[in-house]
């Protein structure tokens, strides 16, 4: 984040998420870039591992999914005791502590803003 160009835009850190809230974009660190158009509204890139997936990617995904547990069964090995099962399902079980839609169901701030952004 920029925080001299959000000074010259008199954009503060609370303006900028609600922004990127209004984007349903939960994570400043998600964002590649952002710019601020000339009709006001705020451009914006994502970084490529936050970046939506695709119906063609889902399904590759799902396809990938589907030999792994049928190969799982062929082989007997049973379904949790494997370690790189277990590691995936942590994964997926991780929850995020930077998301900005915490930010307002909690009514503050997790990192405090620069003074002179609030």
């Amino acid at each position: 984040m920029n925080e001299e160009n959000l000074k010259k835009v008199k954009l503060t850190v609370d303006q900028l998420e609600m922004n990127l809230r209004q984007k349903n974009i939960k994570k400043i660190s998600d964002v590649k870039w952002a710019t601020l158009e000339m009709n006001g509204q705020m451009g914006y890139m994502l970084k490529e591992e936050a970046q939506p997936v695709t119906k063609a990617e889902f399904q590759q995904l799902m396809s990938n999914v589907q030999q792994i547990l049928n190969e799982l069964q062929t082989n007997s090995i049973p379904y949790g005791q494997n370690q790189q099962t277990n590691s995936i399902r942590n994964q997926m079980q991780t929850n995020n502590q930077d998301d900005l839609f915490s930010e307002v169901k909690q009514q503050g701030h997790k990192n405090t803003p620069p003074e002179h952004l609030q």
